[in-house]
């Protein structure tokens, strides 16, 4: 096997390395990653709703998964990314309730202020 057969197979291996990565659906779309991002606040009486829409910035990804979570006075969103396939999109759009606990709503990992309790 030649230097060059060694150099190009390392080079498949490490294109692939990603792919695989992404095959348990861990990683999480950040706010600087998304196009036409959109957060709406949707008054229900007494409770708000924030509709939260936006296109990620990987073509070869898609959207698997939605993820909310409390953090003290936070909610935290979690938009989880896999290789794309038939029937996912890398576009989102979903509602969520946002508690009378919850001060602001931040997104990814990154913990970005997307929304603040007026």
């Amino acid at each position: 096997m030649t230097i060059l057969n060694l150099t190009r197979i390392m080079l498949l291996i490490l294109a692939l390395f990603p792919t695989a990565c992404l095959a348990d659906n861990k990683m999480v779309l950040e706010r600087k990653d998304i196009q036409f991002f959109k957060v709406e606040e949707i008054n229900r009486g007494k409770s708000i709703a924030l509709k939260i829409s936006g296109l990620a910035f990987h073509s070869a990804l898609a959207v698997t998964s939605i993820k909310k979570e409390e953090q003290g006075s936070s909610l935290l969103i979690l938009v989880y990314l896999g290789p794309a396939k038939e029937g996912l999109s890398g576009s989102f759009s979903f509602e969520v309730p946002v508690p009378d606990s919850v001060k602001d709503v931040r997104f990814g990992n990154e913990k970005t202020v997307i929304w603040v309790r007026k």
